[in-house]
Formats: C-alpha cells, structure tokens, sequence
C-alpha cells in the first residue's frame, strides 16, 4: 500500500486492489474481448514479487522484505530468482576464499602426496 497527499490536500491510499483494478481497467480497455478470468491476471502482485527480487539482489535480509511487503509466512522464497547478479555474488563470495586457500598452501597447492596411509581395519 501506498500513501500520498494529492494536490487539493487529501491524503489518498494506493492500495493492492486499487492497483488491480486500475491495471484491469486499462487491460479491458485495450482488449475488450478478455474473459472474466483472463482479466483475474492482471494484480499488483507480479509488482509485489518484482520488488522482492529486487531487493534480494541488493542483499536485503529476509525481515526487511518481509516487513517492507507485508509478505506472510515463507512463500516469498518461491519467488527468489537465480538472478545474474545472486549468481556473480555466490562466485565472487567463493573466489575471495579460494583464493585465502590457495595463499595458505602456497607452493604446495601443486604437490599432491605419493604416500597414502594404510587402513588395516578397513575391508577390502
């Protein structure tokens, strides 16, 4: 929901359904011919669900987004894409450890052992 003061002074509420039916408005007008249910399509909730992959991407924490959009329970998380940008995260988050790794064995990230210890309880 939104808030806003229009220009004569009243405070006026952009709420879900309103969007809705602005949105089912604007459909019926450019495709009249629409059915009752294919006019049921038209919601602010892909909105809703655009702005919480949004802000996902910009690394907000599942409170935030959850308070922000007064989403309820854990169904947001159907929603969460494999964006490029959670992917680039995940590979930069792993490559500044990786390469703390590879700094700690330094020249020894090339040898591997020629001598294997032997396990004589284990069966063959």
């Amino acid at each position: 929901m939104g808030v806003f003061v229009n220009k004569s002074g009243s405070t006026k509420y952009l709420t879900g359904n309103k969007i809705q039916e602005v949105l089912q408005s604007i459909a019926k007008e450019v495709h009249p011919d629409l059915t009752k249910d294919e006019l049921k399509r038209f919601s602010s909730h892909p909105g809703r669900v655009w702005v919480l992959v949004l802000l996902d991407e910009a690394g907000m924490s599942p409170v935030f987004m959850t308070a922000r959009l007064r989403w309820m329970g854990e169904s947001y998380k159907l929603y969460l894409r494999d964006t490029s940008i959670q992917q680039q995260k995940h590979a930069d988050a792993l490559s500044k450890e990786s390469d703390a790794i590879m700094q700690l064995l330094g020249n020894n990230r090339d040898v591997l052992p020629d001598t294997v210890p032997v396990d004589d309880e284990m069966e063959p």
